[in-house]
């Protein structure tokens, strides 16, 4: 999604609060499996990219999970990929809605 299709939703009215395409922070060392954002995200919001494939987060066969790193309440800025860490010559990217 672009900024302009994120304007219009009514979870998000203001296109300012949309990071795209960070990078998420986190060694990419072939064992590392989670990863913290620079700020907190609305949960249901934040789509997972690896090497530009887009990861799922829901069902059965979920690729990652989100959590709060500060304990419940805090803010949710952490990603927990499922399984196969990435390797220092992958890309994991994100897109989600600041909260």
């Amino acid at each position: 999604m672009n900024r302009s299709q994120h304007a219009g939703r009514q979870d998000n009215p203001n296109p300012d609060d949309l990071e795209m395409a960070g990078r998420s922070p986190g060694s990419k060392n072939g064992l590392n499996l989670t990863y913290t954002t620079p700020e907190k995200f609305i949960p249901g919001s934040i789509q997972l990219y690896r090497n530009g494939s887009r990861l799922m987060r829901n069902g059965p066969a979920s690729d990652f999970s989100v959590t709060e790193s500060g304990g419940l309440g805090t803010g949710y800025d952490t990603i927990t990929l499922s399984a196969f860490p990435p390797k220092s010559n992958e890309n994991l990217f994100s897109d989600y809605l600041l909260s």
